[in-house]
């Protein structure tokens, strides 16, 4: 069976908030949006996972069984895919391209800059239309 990874932080977003407009605007979505990935939960677990009641909506028995075992393995991911992703910056040597407006580009860009010279000797910064580096001497 193919499963659908995408699904397993609104669960935990639901067990946790116990509400799918707030889980929904935790998550960033609609609430529309969470109910269909809900329906789509509960066909994927084969089970209601959350009964709707007067303020809220809670776990079913199964909901609650699995919650632990979807939560740590979340944090088990999380720990696998963050730790070939970590950056330190005082090691970093990379080209990011800046597209500030005229104001960040002369109030915070230099502060910015500054700071990263101290910080990240190895970065360097562009604009998008070439015309002005950040790129420390």
């Amino acid at each position: 069976m193919r499963y659908d990874l995408n699904l397993l932080p609104i669960f935990v977003a639901l067990m946790e908030e116990r509400s799918v407009t707030r889980a929904a605007e935790r998550l960033g979505m609609t609430q529309p949006a969470l109910s269909n990935a809900l329906s789509r939960l509960r066909l994927m677990l084969q089970d209601q996972l959350f009964v709707r009641e007067r303020y809220g909506i809670q776990p079913t028995p199964i909901a609650l069984e699995l919650s632990p075992l979807i939560a740590e393995a979340l944090a088990q991911l999380d720990d696998a895919v963050l730790g070939q992703q970590a950056f330190d910056p005082a090691q970093a040597e990379r080209l990011f391209t800046i597209a500030p407006n005229g104001y960040v580009e002369f109030v915070l860009v230099p502060a910015l800059v500054a700071r990263l010279e101290k910080v990240a000797p190895g970065i360097r910064g562009l604009l998008p239309d070439g015309a002005k580096s950040y790129a420390k001497g």
